[in-house]
């Protein structure tokens, strides 16, 4: 038998330590194969969906570019806007390389605007980031022709001619005149609006409670939302709020006091649960400024909102009657057989509108992107104003390669 030296190592001992090594060695450059493949797999995946993302953008700034040329068709025929007219029934449409994007618009005007919340009519007014600040804030110029790709894909495109630039805040009927007797709007003139700015403060007030009666909801987080839009310090009771509540919250913020910058910001304010918020949220909007409301277009449950006369029946009747022959004067909205004697809440009414929202869609066979552009249209020129990301679903592979 081979004997070794005490403090040597044998051959066979050495060749297993040989292996081993080898072993590891191996196992090592296969996971950092593994992570250099993988890393660079995610890598372009994620290139992928950057250029998809900027593609399905792009996409819908070119429905934006139709919709602002239907709302400046529209403008042009009269100054109501209704239900059934082509900008609010029509579907656009577009197709690019495998990609589809469909989207239609909505009145804005219709709904009840949280801005006209604001004590402050000056206040409110001066809220022109509003419903910008809903939006991602690309501030996309809408593009005559969008056709032609940009020079950079990014977060910002910078494409053909642009509207005049045009400060949000200007977009309030303060001094503008209106006939109800006329049938096409005097120069200068908002299309349907009234003479000043929508009453914000206790009238509209008023008419929020009605609509939480109208959605059969409870009316505590009322009190709430007040104190968060206005410029105090004073808590309302029993319900308000005010920097002493929002400050012991975990995490701690503190109340807004300015006009609602998000319909989504309701969440924060004391109150406020997921289950109030899904009922309320669908009737509810944040333009720049206060705003009257669209009689031609408003739902069944902001209708209610108007007086404690008006029923969930009145509503559906008046809905059917504008269907037929929508209201062509507020006189004539106002002396309608159900509402001749019904005590309505003061408030701005209005025929048309000059807020809109075009909900855009676009599908890929990887992924669905929706986008909300806010358009506004201001003497019969419309242009884009915002624009939010509301969701983008991927759709991955079954297998990696």
């Amino acid at each position: 038998m081979r004997k070794t030296r005490p403090g040597s190592t044998s051959p066979s001992a050495e060749r297993g330590i040989a292996l081993i090594t080898a072993m590891v060695l191996a196992s090592l450059m296969t996971a950092a194969v593994v992570v250099l493949a993988t890393d660079q797999y995610l890598s372009g995946r994620r290139i992928n969906n950057l250029l998809e993302a900027d593609r399905a953008a792009l996409m819908a700034a070119r429905l934006e570019r139709d919709a602002v040329r239907l709302l400046e068709k529209d403008g042009a025929l009269g100054r109501q806007d209704v239900t059934t007219e082509e900008w609010a029934v029509v579907r656009l449409r577009a197709e690019d390389l495998g990609m589809e994007a469909e989207g239609g618009l909505r009145d804005l005007q219709g709904l009840f605007n949280l801005t006209n919340l604001s004590p402050d009519p000056a206040f409110a007014g001066g809220n022109a980031a509003g419903a910008g600040a809903v939006a991602n804030r690309l501030d996309l110029d809408t593009a005559e022709a969008m056709d032609d790709p940009p020079a950079v894909l990014g977060d910002e495109f910078q494409t053909g001619t642009s509207f005049p630039p045009e400060d949000a805040g200007q977009f309030s009927n303060e001094g503008e005149t209106q006939d109800e007797g006329a049938t096409t709007p005097a120069r200068g003139a908002t299309r349907g609006g009234s003479p000043t700015p929508a009453a914000p403060g206790e009238a509209a007030e008023r008419r929020f409670r009605l609509l939480f009666k109208a959605l059969d909801l409870d009316e505590t987080p009322i009190q709430a939302i007040i104190d968060w839009v206005d410029p105090d310090s004073e808590t309302r009771f029993p319900n308000g709020a005010e920097d002493d509540y929002y400050s012991r919250q975990k995490p701690a913020y503190r109340t807004a006091n300015r006009p609602f910058a998000s319909v989504h910001e309701l969440r924060l304010v004391k109150g406020m649960t997921d289950e109030i918020f899904e009922r309320l949220a669908p009737f509810v909007v944040c333009l720049p400024n206060a705003t009257p409301l669209n009689v031609n277009t408003a739902p069944k449950e902001v209708l209610m909102s108007l007086g404690p006369a008006v029923s969930s029946s009145t509503a559906t009747v008046l809905i059917r009657a504008r269907e037929t022959q929508p209201f062509m004067t507020l006189d004539a909205f106002r002396k309608h057989p159900l509402l001749q004697y019904a005590q309505l809440e003061a408030g701005d009414l209005a025929l048309a509108s000059d807020f809109f929202e075009l909900r855009t869609t676009v599908r890929s066979p990887r992924f669905e992107h929706t986008t909300l552009s806010l358009i506004t249209r201001n003497q019969n020129k419309a242009r884009r104003l915002g624009r939010e990301q509301e969701v983008l679903v991927l759709a991955l592979p079954d297998a990696e390669p």
